[in-house]
């Protein structure tokens, strides 16, 4: 966000960001299954995941197109559909054919799967137009303690102390760096209801003036 332009660099909100991430890092060290190949794809996926949240804002932000969100969910959305569909045709696509029977009664939960990301579409490029792509991104960590808790009492998923800690030092960080923002945001509305409140007070004395004279 820094490097595009679409966030200045601070010092203050560089350290809540860093406190998020400490948090995410300890939560994904401290996972029963380490995985070291599943840390690299899922960081490569964050950071390609940024990358389009910064674009995204400066689209809906920083043009003259004005679009909105529902606009920009149909112009993104075919190009995500080819991105998925050639890459599974190629790694996937032999064995789907073959073990058709074993998944094709799964189809109809698929389709609900499809229609759920679109509706979660929508809601980050509303969130994003509406404050920025670092906050979209910082809240995604909600999605991922929804995505465990769910886990647990689905699939039964084992979760350790660790990866306890470091969620909830991410949530701490989170909380901190969007009261920042919220303290930001209120300052101009307290200011402009002062500025209004005072806006009369010339007007008086120009009507003062003009009557004596």
């Amino acid at each position: 966000s820094i490097v595009m332009g679409t966030e200045k660099l601070q010092l203050l909100q560089s350290t809540k960001v860093l406190l998020v991430c400490t948090g995410v890092a300890i939560a994904s060290f401290g996972d029963v299954e380490l995985s070291l190949w599943g840390i690299v794809a899922q960081v490569g996926s964050t950071a390609m995941d940024t990358l389009r949240c910064c674009f995204l804002q400066q689209v809906m932000q920083q043009s003259n197109l004005k679009v909105s969100p529902l606009v920009t969910l149909a112009h993104v959305a075919p190009y995500s559909a080819i991105a998925l569909i050639l890459p599974m045709a190629a790694i996937e696509g032999p064995r789907l054919v073959r073990d058709y029977g074993e998944w094709a009664h799964g189809i109809p939960m698929l389709l609900l799967s499809g229609l759920l990301a679109a509706v979660l579409n929508f809601a980050v490029f509303k969130v994003i137009g509406l404050t920025s792509a670092l906050t979209t991104s910082l809240c995604g960590i909600l999605k991922d303690w929804a995505c465990i808790l769910v886990a647990m009492h689905v699939f039964g998923t084992a979760v350790s102390k660790m990866q306890w800690v470091g969620y909830s030092i991410a949530i701490c960080g989170l909380l901190w760096y969007q009261s920042g923002r919220w303290k930001a945001q209120a300052q101009p509305s307290r200011s402009d209801d002062t500025s209004c409140k005072q806006a009369p007070k010339p007007l008086l004395a120009d009507q003062h003036k003009a009557e004596e004279v």
